[in-house]
């Protein structure tokens, strides 16, 4: 006789698919609050005219941040990414890579960033996913007077904490990249709205359930460098 599962059990694990652990629960739930509170206003208008780069940031730059940094250079956005906390020249996970190529990307090429090897410009909008990296990165960035914003907030419907999938249900990176690639759609073309075409030619990828072509040109960004705390 087929046993169904525990009313509480199935409860659990939807949890888990929709928001990774009860702790990205509770982190969104206090997101959303800070949100409603108006405490988000300086990561919520970041001004795009003046956006040459989209820098999209994560914690180890091996699940979050090199998915965003595909989709942006697939649209042909002039993009980099790195990690707060990590070593550059690592790998994608392997579980980052496996959800990515259930929707047709490929994370095989990525290698990590980390911060203290990352080249900060003045014309940089840096892309977080979570509240805490956009404290953490300003204060990094000392007297660098680029924007940061949170990526949850392009997308609708809005995400303002995206959690970690590290080690997380295949269930729940497939969730964490459709947020991604919702919210990476939303702030590209409010890019592209602001006066932006892209420079990079972007490549093609076959999704599971699409087909898309798209193509970008425009001008170089500037070169301008900042001194940042703890960046070479």
């Amino acid at each position: 006789m087929h046993r169904s599962p525990p009313a509480h059990r199935t409860l659990l694990t939807r949890l888990d698919d929709r928001f990774g652990t009860w702790r990205g629960l509770i982190r969104l739930c206090l997101a959303w609050s800070e949100l409603a509170a108006g405490r988000l206003r300086p990561l919520d208008q970041p001004d795009l005219a003046r956006v040459e780069r989209l820098v999209w940031v994560c914690a180890g730059n091996v699940c979050r941040s090199p998915y965003a940094h595909q989709l942006a250079r697939e649209m042909g956005v002039p993009s980099a990414s790195f990690g707060l906390s990590t070593v550059t020249g690592q790998a994608a996970c392997a579980d980052a890579i496996a959800a990515a190529a259930r929707v047709g990307a490929d994370l095989t090429a990525h290698r990590a960033t980390a911060w203290e090897d990352f080249s900060p410009r003045k014309t940089d909008l840096y892309v977080v996913m979570e509240i805490r990296q956009a404290r953490e990165l300003r204060r990094r960035l000392g007297d660098c007077p680029a924007p940061i914003t949170l990526l949850g907030l392009w997308g609708r419907p809005r995400r303002p904490h995206i959690h970690d999938p590290m080690t997380l249900s295949p269930a729940y990176f497939d969730t964490c990249l459709r947020v991604i690639e919702r919210s990476v759609s939303g702030l590209v073309q409010s890019w592209r709205q602001a006066g932006h075409n892209g420079i990079q030619r972007p490549q093609r990828r076959v999704r599971a359930n699409q087909r898309s072509e798209k193509k970008g040109s425009g001008s170089p960004t500037s070169n301008t460098k900042y001194r940042v705390r703890g960046s070479k």
